[in-house]
Parts: structure tokens; sequence; C-alpha cells
């Protein structure tokens, strides 16, 4: 039909169950985790798919909070995925109109 690519990613389901349990281990067991093994794959996460960087996002906050020594010795190998994301081109969404009309035109003005 076309020179069109589409990519299927089978694992990502897996892959943000996996992310959820980690943050959720942030808040259960943290004092039995290696933070810095546990650094690795949050490192690891800020590389992968949107849904799970917006994760990996989440938790690397509550570390800064939790463990703010582990998150500094990492701090060097952390910086380059998280400047690639803050400079990534958000693409302009066309369809914008379409989402707030219905909403605009269901009820009389708030203001």
């Amino acid at each position: 039909m076309g020179p069109f690519k589409h990519t299927v990613d089978d694992g990502l389901d897996v892959r943000k169950a996996a992310f959820e349990c980690m943050y959720t281990l942030l808040d259960s067991c943290l004092e039995g985790l290696d933070v810095l093994q546990f650094l690795d794959h949050v490192e690891e996460g800020l590389k992968d798919h949107y849904d799970i960087r917006m994760l990996t996002f989440l938790m690397l906050a509550r570390l800064v909070s939790l463990c703010p020594a582990a998150v500094l010795q990492r701090l060097d190998r952390l910086v380059e995925p998280l400047k690639a994301t803050c400079t990534t081109k958000v693409l302009k969404h066309t369809h914008t109109h379409t989402v707030f009309t219905p909403i605009w035109r269901s009820g009389p003005p708030l203001v």
C-alpha cells in the first residue's frame, strides 16, 4: 500500500506491568531493594517507550525524595536520557478542535 512502516512492540504491555510493579516496590519494600541496581533499570526505562518513560519519571521523582544519595551517585548516567526526552520535538496534534467542540457545545458557557 505504500512505503509506510508499522512497528509492533509485543513486549510493551509486559514491560509496562514490570515498571508498574517497580513503582509499587518503592512504596512497599524500599528497604529490601538494592537501590543502585534499581536505578540501572530506571535508566533503561528512560530510553524506552513513552508510557514507560512516564512511569520512570514518577519513580525517579520518588527516589529523589526517598534516597537522594543513591540518585546523586547515578546522576551523570541519568542526565542524558532526561535531556533527550526534554529536547524531543512534540508533534502538533491536528484534531484538537474535534475534542473540544463537543464539550463546548454540551452546555452554556461557565463564565
